[in-house]
């Protein structure tokens, strides 16, 4: 309501000032309330505390995380990462249907302790490359998927496992506070039992999302 109302006002000065000023040419904008002077913003600024969630797509699962960091000495980023991954697990040919199913359903559930590095000190490039890293224990679970949600929730049987990643990937800052950010990962996540259909999860990785920049 308040930026509707900021919106408001700004066009019925901007009305007033037409009778008072020529009428400039402007080029169009895609995001009109999202864009921004790169030479007013600084990314020092957005990286002093800011959230991620992202879509994850590796060699046999496919997910989603979110992530939270902060700001620490220079140019270094720290912080928590969980990701929620969906791998394929075994499909069954049920009575009384006519394509198989997954009688199971197998997550991989890491939590990362994570570095990040911006590569660059450019404050006002809309572009920001960086290496990344994260280390921490990986929980992998698996659900039967035979009757209701309840009985889902208590046949679900877990084991821990541990891992980590090393990457690299670039952020788009396109707002005050809203940056696209992408990177390419090499995974390592260990069990001591297979989980799905792969006896190992190691391998690259691809992941895309947002970022939002926190003034708390």
């Amino acid at each position: 309501m308040k930026r509707l109302l900021s919106i408001f006002l700004l066009l019925a000065a901007g009305s007033m000032l037409l009778a008072q000023e020529p009428v400039r040419q402007s080029n169009p904008q895609w995001f009109p309330d999202r864009t921004h002077d790169p030479n007013q913003l600084r990314w020092d600024d957005f990286y002093e505390q800011n959230g991620t969630g992202r879509i994850n797509m590796g060699g046999g699962y496919v997910g989603s995380s979110v992530a939270y960091f902060q700001k620490g000495s220079g140019r270094l980023l720290y912080g928590l990462n969980i990701d929620l991954l969906a791998v394929e697990t075994v499909r069954e040919l049920l009575p009384n249907r006519f394509v198989p199913v997954y009688r199971e359903t197998a997550l991989i559930v890491p939590l990362w302790l994570t570095l990040k590095i911006r590569l660059l000190q450019q404050p006002h490039s809309t572009l920001s490359p960086y290496l990344i890293s994260g280390i921490g224990p990986t929980w992998g679970l698996r659900i039967h998927n035979d009757g209701d949600f309840f009985d889902a929730l208590g046949s679900i049987q877990g084991q821990i496992g541990a891992g980590g990643f090393v990457g690299a990937g670039i952020d788009y800052l396109w707002a005050e506070d809203w940056a696209l950010s992408m990177d390419v990962r090499y995974n390592v996540i260990r069990f001591d039992n297979p989980l799905g259909l792969e006896e190992s999860y190691d391998g690259f990785s691809f992941s895309i999302g947002f970022m939002r920049a926190f003034d708390w």
